[in-house]
């Protein structure tokens, strides 16, 4: 049995396709992400769309509207966690949450400061206790923030 998507998703998108088309736009994501909050530029419009675009036309489908809005409305705008989060959704390339530990380790070893193998491994033992071969990095930056957090408050 299929899933029913919350009715304001589809209220969203149909008030966003301007043109009744039944796609987003370029420009209209762009002005989906500024009622977000968000001055998004060609940059992140044209990544946000490589990430989502499945079919590759430039225009974003109903289903690929969910999943952007599914994880803006998760992190709040500006913040140091969805910086993070977003770094890693370059490497999640079915946009579920999840990254294997190949990719992963690409994302370790070419974003931001460079880490060894070594350091890279040690980071997976503590991502990956179980070894089932899946990080889900929003829960993992987030637990992360939160022992920042606390190291502040209990050094």
């Amino acid at each position: 049995m299929q899933q029913v998507p919350p009715p304001d998703v589809q209220q969203l998108f149909t008030f966003f396709d301007k043109n009744g088309d039944g796609y987003i736009s370029r420009a209209e994501l762009a002005d989906v992400l500024r009622t977000m909050g968000r001055n998004p530029g060609e940059e992140e419009i044209d990544r946000i769309i490589a990430q989502v675009d499945r079919s590759g036309d430039g225009k974003i489908q109903y289903h690929e509207f969910e999943a952007i809005m599914s994880y803006q409305l998760q992190i709040p705008p500006h913040s140091a966690t969805r910086e993070i989060v977003e770094s890693f959704r370059i490497f999640d390339t079915d946009l579920d949450g999840t990254l294997t530990v190949e990719q992963f380790r690409e994302a370790m070893m070419t974003l931001g400061e460079k880490l060894s193998e070594e350091d890279v491994g040690k980071m997976l033992e503590m991502c990956d206790p179980e070894k089932t071969g899946i990080i889900h990095y929003e829960a993992l930056v987030r637990r992360v923030e939160a022992h920042e957090a606390n190291k502040a408050f209990f050094p």
